[in-house]
């Protein structure tokens, strides 16, 4: 996902078509603050998790491709996310016209 929002924002980058990103791991200011071997063990950490649970899955799918269950408590409740869900509307209709041109 994070892959695809920042090709997203280089296509583009104005004011308008910007975005909270839904389901993103938000790490930059525990980073500013940790010692260097203890972030090394948490970018380990992060990177086996999202191994482990795939952040395009996880909230897809109940289980995982080998029939477990994900680690840890993963949900997704489309009510509680209707204000993103909205705001996301909002910024494909504007960039609609943009898609189609050519």
């Amino acid at each position: 996902m994070d892959a695809l929002s920042k090709r997203f924002f280089r296509l583009y980058p104005k004011k308008e078509f910007q975005f909270e990103v839904p389901f993103r791991y938000e790490t930059s200011g525990i980073i500013e603050k940790m010692a260097p071997n203890e972030l090394a063990e948490l970018l380990a950490y992060i990177e086996e998790h999202r191994r482990k649970a795939p952040e395009d899955q996880r909230h897809r799918y109940p289980i995982s491709g080998n029939g477990k269950t994900w680690e840890g408590a993963f949900g997704f409740e489309p009510n509680s996310f209707l204000v993103t869900l909205r705001e996301l509307q909002q910024v494909y209709a504007r960039i609609r016209s943009l898609l189609y041109e050519g």
